[in-house]
């Protein structure tokens, strides 16, 4: 303990005299420890965090199947009958997603919300931080409206007031009591800060016949202690079982699925994740594997230096030790600018979130990763300097003292560890660069995807009606009508419509339905994605007709009820006969039970995602199934010889418009379809991002790596080199066979590479969008990117090699 001191002063002595090498290998090691250290920041807090909740463990999601398809939703009548199950459930609540509109403070606006059953917080095991939650009572019709606020809307939009419970808040048109403020760490589901409650009617009961086929309720569920999701799923299988045989009209071939609570926010995430940092941990190492080789060669050189303190009577022990002291520093001062790199790295990772991406406020540079960061510096100490400092001290020694001082190469152990070096390093980066290239392959073929509507010069907001102000259908009704006969007004205006759910920007609700004059076939369920659209919607979605007609002007309340459908449901439904002109009942209170019309068939759209194909649709006039909750879409008129038609500069217009037909209704910021386009794409354009980054900066090092190799070997060998041309070698053989010795390094790398990414690519397989996961176009353009590399980066030593002065060398000796 006492010469480690003396240590750390000879190391960084020597290290300050070669201010360019540790320049290098610091940068080299900031660059791995830093990108592994910000991925795992990210990874700990999606992955590894626990989830904000009392005994997240036993957490559950219920979800509803049908033929195999998780709907991810459930009907109130299902919901009540899971609640019933106490045998594997202490509580089962349900909730649903809002936008109420609060008008009481300034302007209107929208707030992210959720409608919860009486038991939501409880189920969680979370408590309030002021205040109580939900009771029986605020659910039923004439119960106290009241509210849950979370912690930062009560911070930051209520200043946090010490009276806030007991406040009042006007959404939606309604005066609702603050009840209770929730703890700052709890925002359940998906980011909300407002909660109110769920008014249950007499759906909700477990013999209800009504509304079963109307899923829409999301569920979450607490296990009973020593319960397990597999116990919990056969108690769901039974009573999936037993509805069916009470309800066969509506339950047949419908199901269950209990999954995870922790494993369903996370699922979707996990594996890109887990790639991620598999990806920055072949970073690290293909960066530990250039310092490697920096120390090997640096170790040639300074044989006689290492003779000369042998001579004095320092041992090989003292020797090692004195080696790793360097490669310790080297790996200290790369970490602390590697967690630099983490924090920018991770700041940068939150700022650039896609969509869907959960748990990212979790995301920080804490002491967990600083530790982490620690442990790859301690690793890489032993990475890159116990074999160069075992090497240097074994044997170089007696060979620079026989040497005359002269130096050399190196011992063979060093040199074949130089060039295993390069081959483990070009390896590693086909690897990385082969998984970069399959996923940018498959995002390119993604944003290629028809979604079957033309979103260039189209812009959408989405609209909510007070329910306390249009009570009635036929209020409904004549606000979009007069909203989006005025919309399309406006001089810079080509179309506009509404439609209940927008593609790509939110999901549908699947209702039930019969063909008039057929009996379904045995086990045949058949739904359809419901939508309700006012007319010219088509039109200004660029959605084709492709049979009969859209939706017409005199489709009103008091015209025959109609309805089109999209291509995946004639196809799925009616086989080759032409449905136009067919009737058909449905199943639900919102479309009612008299018998609708087939007028006509448009495309297909995309609605839940580019690489998912168009569900089955149908499409009702907004007059005849009239929802208060709408998107509103515009199209921009373009002028003559007008590329670009920008639909936000009709924000202003569209406000005003707005506002004069209804002040209490908020218009929140226009978006273009091209950008929710974008965003449906944003979390494997993020994967395939940083996967190109990381593979950039794998092929720079290891361009780096034969560079430094080369440059060190003709370094070594130029008193070699210089008597071969004496005695008759051409330079232009000399160049090849220096070419020729590190093309063979680099196509060894290869064939290991090329192995690599096959395996890499069946883990892939599930990430990727019309591309195989051996796709041979890929796997070639990598394999020639990482020869030319190779070759270029060799290129300039051999042509140092071939261009050495006989003389000039013989001297230099």
């Amino acid at each position: 303990m006492s010469a480690i001191p003396t240590d750390v002063r000879h190391a960084v002595r020597s290290l300050r005299r070669a201010p360019g090498f540790t320049a290098v290998a610091i940068l080299t090691l900031a660059l791995g420890i830093g990108a592994s250290s910000a991925i795992f920041s990210v990874v700990r807090g999606v992955l590894l965090r626990p989830l904000p909740f009392t005994a997240p463990e036993q957490l559950v999601r219920v979800f509803t199947t049908a033929r195999g398809d998780t709907r991810k939703y459930s009907s109130p009548p299902n919901f009540a009958a899971l609640r019933e199950r106490r045998d594997v459930f202490t509580g089962v609540a349900a909730y649903d997603f809002s936008t109420p509109t609060l008008t009481d403070a300034g302007e209107p606006r929208k707030l992210e919300s959720a409608q919860v059953t009486p038991g939501f917080f409880e189920v969680l095991g979370v408590l309030p931080a002021r205040g109580r939650t939900f009771r029986e009572a605020d659910a039923l019709a004439g119960g106290e409206a009241a509210v849950v606020i979370g912690h930062a809307f009560w911070q930051q939009d209520l200043g946090g007031d010490p009276a806030v419970v007991g406040r009042t808040l006007v959404l939606d048109g309604v005066r609702r009591t603050v009840v209770g403020v929730m703890p700052p760490a709890f925002d359940f589901p998906e980011g909300r800060q407002l909660w109110t409650p769920l008014e249950a009617d007499e759906t909700y009961a477990a013999t209800s016949a009504t509304e079963r086929g109307s899923n829409w309720l999301w569920l979450v569920a607490r296990l009973r202690p020593g319960a397990t999701v597999e116990r919990a799923q056969a108690a769901a299988d039974a009573l999936a079982r037993r509805l069916e045989a009470d309800f066969p009209a509506s339950q047949r071939g419908v199901g269950f699925a209990v999954v995870g609570l922790r494993d369903e926010i996370v699922g979707e995430v996990r594996t890109p994740l887990v790639l991620l940092f598999g990806a920055v941990g072949v970073l690290l190492l293909i960066a530990c594997a250039n310092v490697a080789g920096l120390l090997l060669a640096r170790a040639a050189t300074r044989q006689e230096e290492l003779a000369v303190r042998v001579a004095l009577g320092a041992g090989r022990q003292r020797l090692v030790r004195q080696l790793l002291t360097e490669s310790l520093l080297l790996a200290v001062a790369g970490g602390a600018v590697g967690l630099l790199v983490a924090v920018w790295g991770a700041d940068a990772l939150v700022a650039a979130r896609p969509p869907g991406m959960p748990r990212l406020d979790d995301v920080r540079v804490d002491g967990t990763v600083v530790a982490f960061a620690a442990a790859a510096v301690l690793a890489a100490t032993l990475l890159v300097g116990l074999v160069p400092a075992l090497l240097a001290a074994r044997g170089a020694v007696a060979q620079a003292l026989r040497a005359g001082g002269r130096g050399g190469q190196g011992t063979r152990g060093s040199q074949r560890l130089r060039g295993g070096l390069v081959v483990g390093q070009t390896a590693l980066a086909v690897v990385l660069l082969a998984g970069a290239g399959l996923l940018g392959r498959s995002f390119l073929g993604l944003v290629a995807v028809d979604p079957g509507f033309r979103p260039a010069g189209v812009a959408a907001f989405p609209v909510e009606l007070p329910e306390t102000a249009y009570t009635d259908t036929s209020a409904v009704r004549g606000f979009y009508a007069a909203l989006t006969e005025r919309l399309a007004a406006l001089p810079d205006v080509e179309s506009a419509a509404a439609v209940y759910r927008l593609p790509l920007a939110s999901s549908g609700i699947a209702v039930g339905f019969a063909v008039e004059g057929r009996e379904p076939m045995p086990g045949e369920e058949l739904r359809l994605e419901l939508r309700s659209a006012t007319p010219d919607y088509f039109r200004a979605m660029g959605i084709p007709v492709r049979a009969g007609r859209g939706i017409a002007a005199g489709d009103h309340e008091a015209a025959p009820r109609v309805a089109v459908l999209n291509e995946a449901a004639a196809r799925r439904y009616f086989g080759g006969a032409d449905p136009v002109g067919q009737q058909l009942r449905f199943r639900s209170g919102q479309v009612g039970d008299e018998p609708v019309t087939v007028v006509g068939i448009v495309g297909g759209v995309r609605h839940y995602a580019l690489d998912r194909s168009p569900e089955p649709e149908v499409y009702f006039p907004h007059a005849q199934v009239p929802l208060a909750r709408m998107t509103v879409v515009v199209r921009a008129a373009c002028r003559a010889r007008q590329r670009d038609c920008d639909p936000i500069a009709l924000t202003r217009g569209v406000r005003e418009v707005v506002g004069g037909l209804d002040a209490r209704v908020p218009v929140p910021a226009l978006r273009t379809l091209e950008e929710i386009v974008a965003d449906s794409v944003a979390r494997p354009r993020f994967l395939a991002t940083l996967l190109a980054l990381l593979a950039g900066g794998a092929l720079a090092l290891t361009a780096v790596g034969i560079f430094g190799l080369l440059s060190f070997t003709v370094a070594q060998r130029r008193r070699e080199i210089g008597i071969r041309i004496a005695l008759g070698a051409r330079p232009p053989a000399v160049l090849r066979r220096v070419l020729a010795q590190a093309m063979a390094l680099v196509v060894a790398g290869l064939a290991i590479g090329l192995a690599g990414a096959l395996l890499l690519g069946r883990l892939v397989t599930g990430l990727l969008y019309g591309v195989r996961p051996t796709d041979p176009v890929t796997l070639v353009a990598v394999a020639l990117l990482l020869g030319v590399t190779g070759a270029l980066a060799a290129l300039v030593p051999a042509r140092r090699a071939a261009a050495v002065e006989p003389a000039t060398a013989l001297r230099g000796s």
